[in-house]
């Protein structure tokens, strides 16, 4: 068992199971796990403990039944080095409102203001434009007219399938859209049109990833988690650029 003494706790996330401390001074280290690690702690150092199954905090004072410690430098840079337990976001003022941007060293997620994959920013995320500043500069050439591609580096999480149909949908070219049946055919598996749906819906980065190509057979607007006027005003808006160009 460690016992600790907290001078603050930074974060908390019951979920992954982990609190993150700054400032404390180790009491009693007995880890009851064969071959565990053994480290230093130092005072003024910031740690962020894992695997942890049964904790107690009284009066400052954190009991763990085992954890595993990665150790960070320097705390005061933990805003500003997008390690990744920090969340950042920002908001860019498109033609169809707010859209919210997030994630850690590299773009993650890209939200609308409307429709049931809205989001709001969670209470640790840290409000950093900088970090998307490229994404910005290309959502707003995209949305002027003058980008047709995204050139972004993506940090995209989800299952091997839906990152199949994901990469997929890179690959259908601006202004035109496709049927759910035929991004199943592209994949290699025609008869998996509803999962390819399933999984077109939970695209974490709208438009950059253009999950707003794909429609119905009979080419009507089908399920969009920004909301169908969405999807409407992208394909028409990419349509008549289109147009203009040719």
């Amino acid at each position: 068992m460690t016992i600790l003494r907290c001078v603050s706790l930074l974060k908390k996330n019951f979920k992954q199971q982990y609190l993150v401390f700054k400032e404390f001074s180790l009491f009693q280290s007995g880890f009851g796990i064969s071959g565990a690690p053994k480290f230093g702690l130092k005072h003024s150092s910031m740690f962020i403990f894992k695997g942890f199954e049964k904790f107690i905090i009284s009066e400052n004072i954190l009991t763990l039944n085992y954890f595993d410690c990665r150790q960070f430098k320097n705390p005061g840079q933990v805003k500003k080095t997008n390690n990744g337990d920090t969340m950042h976001y920002c908001y860019f003022d498109s033609p169809l409102g707010k859209l919210l941007l997030n994630g850690n060293q590299l773009l993650e997620g890209l939200h609308f203001p409307t429709g049931k994959t809205r989001i709001e920013p969670e209470k640790d995320w840290v409000y950093n434009e900088d970090l998307f500043l490229e994404a910005i500069n290309q959502l707003d050439a995209y949305f002027k007219g003058e980008r047709t591609e995204f050139d972004l580096k993506l940090n995209i999480q989800g299952t091997h399938f839906q990152k199949k149909v994901w990469q997929q949908l890179l690959k259908i070219p601006y202004g035109e859209t496709i049927s759910y049946g035929e991004l199943a055919k592209r994949i290699g598996n025609p008869k998996a049109s509803r999962a390819v749906g399933m999984a077109n819906g939970k695209n974490p980065i709208s438009i950059i990833v253009p999950c707003h190509r794909v429609i119905g057979k009979d080419g009507s607007l089908t399920g969009f988690g920004g909301g169908i006027e969405v999807k409407k005003n992208l394909i028409e808006m990419e349509k008549g650029i289109k147009k203009i160009k040719r």
